[in-house]
């Protein structure tokens, strides 16, 4: 097995891998202070960036918080803003209603007024109707705000 070894390798192929050993082994002599610093470097700078990811992670899982928040209040006031627009429109309903009631309920008193002067009460009658006609007058002639 030897003699089929020395066939393979030659003194010559073993001096300079002996050689290239040797220069690896300075060059890595040499070089190994300023390896080990890159390498340390980059750790730290591996560990301040993990760090800076997860400061980013909890200021945007804050913030998804905030926004979740928000929705949450956006909700409970656009129901809100619905139930009041829903009643509004009751209200409106109701207001039309009353001042039909009320024109009715004028013309009724107007009609009263009229039937007592007619059989003979004309003392505050007459300035009853007086009153509720100007009133009228003065209502029909002024702008609505």
């Amino acid at each position: 097995m030897e003699k089929a070894l020395e066939n393979l390798v030659t003194p010559d192929q073993v001096l300079t891998w002996i050689v290239i050993g040797l220069l690896v082994g300075y060059f890595i002599y040499k070089e190994w202070p300023e390896f080990r610093r890159r390498v340390s470097g980059k750790a730290v700078a591996d560990a301040k960036e993990e760090a800076e990811d997860k400061s980013v992670c909890e200021r945007l899982t804050a913030i998804e918080e905030d926004v979740k928040r928000i929705k949450a209040k956006l909700d409970t006031d656009y129901n809100r803003l619905n139930m009041i627009e829903g009643w509004r429109g009751s209200v409106q309903k109701m207001v039309a209603d009353s001042l039909e009631e009320r024109e009715i309920l004028m013309q009724a008193m107007l009609g009263v007024l009229g039937g007592l002067q007619e059989i003979g009460a004309n003392g505050p009658t007459k300035e009853a109707e007086k009153t509720i006609r100007n009133y009228l007058n003065k209502k029909a002639h002024t702008p609505d705000d």
